[in-house]
């Protein structure tokens, strides 16, 4: 058994020749996650309208139905049942924008997101977002309607099809 002596730690397994110049030092190249393609503006316009529908349908249809009451009963008794089915619809509408919220941030998909294969992940690491996170993207995204939904529009000239709020959050949306 004839083994060569283990180097100490922090040494060259190798001697090194007097005078040898050492390997040159390696450029810094920081870690670019690989994402599935990205979503297209049309997937992500479908994803948004499905999920409004779910979110705020329910409130719209019962506030409808509270205004036709309203028309058709005589005297002030129809506001009530309408004001009563408005906040029916508001109470509603709480549980569902919870769900999908929460749906986003531990699967990365609301549930127009899954309907058309998309998903929203982190652009750092391609990981779901989180729960805060998606809550932060979600209040960012009042920032896409001012000056006729320009953020939205954003995503149709951008590498990355980011809206102006997944640029502030760091979030890209991909297929799923």
């Amino acid at each position: 058994m004839n083994e060569a002596p283990q180097a100490p730690y922090g040494h060259p397994t190798r001697p090194q020749q007097p005078g040898a110049a050492y390997a040159p030092p390696q450029p810094w190249v920081p870690h670019v996650p690989q994402h599935p393609p990205y979503a297209g503006w049309s997937q992500r316009a479908g994803a948004f309208l499905l999920d409004v529908l779910i979110n705020f349908g329910p409130f719209w249809l019962l506030v409808l139905i509270g205004g036709l009451i309203d028309d058709m009963s005589p005297g002030d008794s129809g506001e009530v049942v309408g004001a009563i089915l408005g906040w029916a619809g508001i109470l509603a509408m709480i549980p569902a924008v919870t769900f999908q919220l929460v749906r986003e941030g531990r699967t990365g998909q609301t549930v127009g997101k899954k309907a058309l294969g998309i998903r929203a992940v982190r652009d750092r690491d391609g990981r779901t977002p989180g729960i805060g996170l998606a809550l932060g993207r979600r209040l960012a995204q009042f920032l896409n309607y001012p000056l006729f939904g320009l953020g939205w529009w954003l995503a149709l000239g951008d590498p990355k099809k980011q809206t102006f709020a997944d640029k502030i959050t760091s979030v890209v949306v991909v297929r799923a």
